[in-house]
């Protein structure tokens, strides 16, 4: 077993089990809660105690995900138990379950902050036991994994927001208020059209309807637009991720990338390569005169001069015009539009060959 790091007095584990203490001052009750409860709940770890003490010991060494006490008990009640804990463990899930009740013990028991308050009965009410620790350890459970996100997210320093289940701002860290121009008051409880122009809003609940389906990825990356309050728009990287949650949606969290300066050198690369564009298509219409010019001179001086010579000429001509056809289809389109084939390598070093001067040497191609 192993043990995740500590907060606040309580170590967190990574796997699975649900660890539930129970106090009560009956052994036999508590085997046969226990009982119960291994049957209701899948990989439930139940430790008894009959003393609330050893209850408070224990947590001070263990970690547990639900305490589930009685009442009555000798020296002491359920209640006086609660407040000791919550000096410790403010947020752990405290059920009372107990034989002893009324409604003056249920009122006093909802005002001093339990989690549930619930009566000792049959089968059925062992049910209810297990449906009630179950859920309370989820949201328990839900509650530190944010704790967490939210403590990486702000050692992190991007801009960090988190979108409850109504979608509207739950919460937002100063960076976020400072890349938006907005105060953290006037961004909690808005929606986020308030900082996203219309299509980002929409792109947003696009990917969040991806990310919180069963099929879809655990988070979505896009990009956005955020309007600030000086109605500037800012490019940014969306980072999203739902909240833990078992059944129940709660809502997601999401990071913040200003990529202002990547998109800047997005458009000064377009602007170059528009003036590279410019230049090689008013060089390759210069050649091209040139060679058409060279190519014109061609028949009239052959039957004068070694034939062979000018079929030398020609196909260099030839190669020209096609390099400069090349050159403009990768100026237009991109280089993306080259095609790849394969060739015959003794056909291609024969052609290269003739383009050169080779009195003084031989060419030889081997497979």
């Amino acid at each position: 077993m192993s043990e995740g790091g500590r907060k606040g007095g309580e170590y967190r584990y990574h796997d699975d089990t649900l660890r539930i203490l129970h106090v009560d001052d009956s052994q036999a009750f508590l085997e046969m809660t226990e009982t119960y409860l291994d049957r209701e709940i899948s990989d439930a770890d139940v430790t008894a105690v009959t003393r609330p003490t050893e209850a408070v010991d224990l947590l001070s060494e263990r970690s547990f995900d639900c305490l589930v006490s009685d009442y009555e008990m000798p020296g002491t009640d359920g209640l006086e138990l609660l407040e000791r804990v919550r000096e410790t463990h403010p947020n752990l899930p405290f059920l009372l379950y107990t034989g002893k009740g009324s409604e003056s013990i249920a009122s006093r028991a909802v005002n001093a902050g339990v989690t549930g308050y619930l009566q000792k009965g049959g089968p059925e009410q062992y049910e209810r036991l297990a449906n009630r620790v179950t859920h309370a350890a989820a949201e328990y459970r839900a509650t530190l994994e944010s704790e967490r996100y939210s403590a990486a997210l702000r050692g992190l320093g991007y801009p960090t927001y988190v979108v409850n289940s109504r979608g509207r701002f739950s919460y937002v860290n100063g960076a976020f208020a400072d890349l938006t121009g907005y105060d953290p008051e006037r961004l909690v409880g808005s929606e986020p059209s308030l900082v996203k122009t219309e299509a980002s809003a929409e792109r947003a609940d696009e990917a969040l309807r991806s990310v919180v389906s069963s099929s879809g990825p655990d988070v979505e990356q896009f990009e956005i637009e955020i309007r600030t309050a000086d109605d500037e728009i800012v490019p940014c990287q969306d980072h999203i991720v739902p909240l833990p949650f078992e059944t129940e949606y709660r809502g997601c969290t999401g990071i913040l990338r200003d990529i202002t300066a990547q998109h800047r050198r997005r458009e000064k690369l377009a602007r170059k390569n528009k003036r590279l564009e410019y230049f090689i298509s008013a060089a390759a219409h210069d050649l091209r005169n040139s060679l058409m010019t060279a190519q014109a001179a061609v028949p009239p001086a052959r039957p004068a001069a070694d034939s062979e010579c000018f079929d030398q000429l020609e196909d260099a001509h030839d190669r020209l015009e096609r390099i400069l056809d090349e050159l403009l289809t990768v100026a237009h389109k991109g280089t993306d539009t080259a095609v790849t084939e394969s060739v015959d390598l003794d056909e291609a070093a024969g052609a290269a060959w003739e383009s050169v001067d080779s009195d003084a040497a031989d060419l030889s191609v081997e497979d």
